[in-house]
């Protein structure tokens, strides 16, 4: 067999084997559906492009929606492959995710020499 997460509401995820694929739908809903290409093995954790069907709620028609499963607490962030690093770790100039997705998409304010920090913005 293979892992079915249940949602705490409505929502089910469970691999299709002959379409080497995961697969979301909901349960009051069967019109909703959702798929993401990737492995059996990832058990679709970590963040993921899923293709979202039928979300009359969200977007008519098929969207594409970056989807976090993951069992990282709230004080970890969680890599792209789905391991959690220490939130702390977040964009701190050193890979710690095998994937560096921790160092991904940071961004810092630099100060400009007349910039004056007694002053409100």
């Amino acid at each position: 067999g293979y892992v079915t997460y249940f949602g705490f509401e409505n929502t089910i995820i469970f691999y299709q084997p002959d379409e080497n694929r995961w697969a979301l739908r909901l349960v009051n809903n069967e019109n909703v559906t959702g798929t993401v290409s990737t492995s059996v093995n990832s058990l679709a954790l970590g963040n993921n492009k899923w293709i979202i069907h039928n979300d009359d709620n969200c977007v008519k028609g098929t969207v594409i929606r970056p989807l976090s499963l993951t069992t990282c607490v709230e004080d970890d962030f969680t890599c792209n492959d789905g391991l959690c690093v220490p939130l702390l770790y977040r964009c701190d100039g050193a890979p710690n995710c095998e994937d560096a997705s921790d160092e991904a998409d940071c961004k810092f304010i630099e100060k400009i020499n007349s910039y004056q920090q007694h002053l409100s913005p």
